[in-house]
């Protein structure tokens, strides 16, 4: 197998040798153990010893496959270590960057946010007192023609008429006073584009386990790490007792001998 690598407007050629597998030299044996371990029915001693021994033959076989296909794939693992290796530090330098530029951006887009969400609520805050300020005004012009219409005295149709014309006007106020919504002032860029997103942050462990107690369909948000269960059970011989988690005995076969 050749292989070409340039570097510095040079081109140096590898010449990578590896010897060639023949899968007949172990696939022969391999088929008649594979036809004893699948017939094969264990009652008493004899048969158990008898799996041990197939057992330990596909252990050696095993250890045989994996020693000829490191064998033949090392000096492809050396080519492409080396190629790696010239690539590295560049790709290194591109990701530091590009994480680097990312993270002002994203800085940027979001410092944009929060200005935008503080002047909303400012707007806010001044739409609800304009609209307190309004309603207040319609309550009097209200009153006031209320006050017209019980009035014993000779009230002018004119009269009526701007009294009546004040509480539509001060009524029109109440309606207008909404707050316009404030858009962030971050203008597309060709190039780039910045997306936001809602994610859950677990800021109180004990709190949000006993969320997931409550309500065991969300169970799937969590993966329990068994290795480090198993480790602390076998280090505790199982005598310290975990809620909701029983101790068993687990049975594991191990080839001890290999027959090459």
């Amino acid at each position: 197998m050749e292989s070409t690598i340039s570097t510095n407007n040079q081109k140096q050629i590898a010449v990578v040798s590896y010897p060639v597998f023949d899968p007949s030299s172990i696939m022969d044996d391999l088929e008649i153990e594979v036809m004893d371990a699948s017939v094969i029915q264990i009652h008493n001693q004899q048969d158990y010893e008898k799996a041990v021994e197939i057992l330990n033959k596909f252990s050696g076989f095993g250890s045989r496959c994996e020693r000829l296909r490191a064998e033949a794939v090392a000096p492809l693992n050396e080519v492409r270590a080396s190629i790696q290796s010239a690539f590295n530090p560049i790709k290194e330098k591109i990701d530091e960057a590009v994480h680097g530029l990312k993270e002002k951006i994203a800085a940027y887009h979001q410092e944009q946010e929060r200005k935008a969400q503080l002047e909303q609520r400012r707007l806010e805050e001044e739409a609800r007192k304009a609209r307190e300020q309004a309603e207040e005004e319609a309550r009097k012009a209200a009153l006031e023609v209320q006050a017209l219409q019980e009035s014993k005295a000779n009230v002018t149709d004119e009269e009526m008429n701007k009294a009546v014309e004040k509480v539509e006007t001060a009524q029109l106020k109440v309606s207008e006073s909404v707050a316009p919504v404030v858009v962030a002032e971050t203008k597309k860029t060709k190039g780039a584009s910045v997306s936001t997103k809602l994610q859950g942050k677990i800021v109180n462990m004990k709190l949000f386990l006993n969320f997931l107690a409550e309500h065991p369909e969300f169970n799937e948000w969590i993966k329990i790490n068994e290795s480090k269960l198993n480790a602390y059970v076998k280090a505790t011989n199982g005598q310290i007792k975990i809620p909701g988690v029983s101790v068993e005995t687990v049975a594991t076969v191990r080839a001890t001998r290999r027959y090459i």
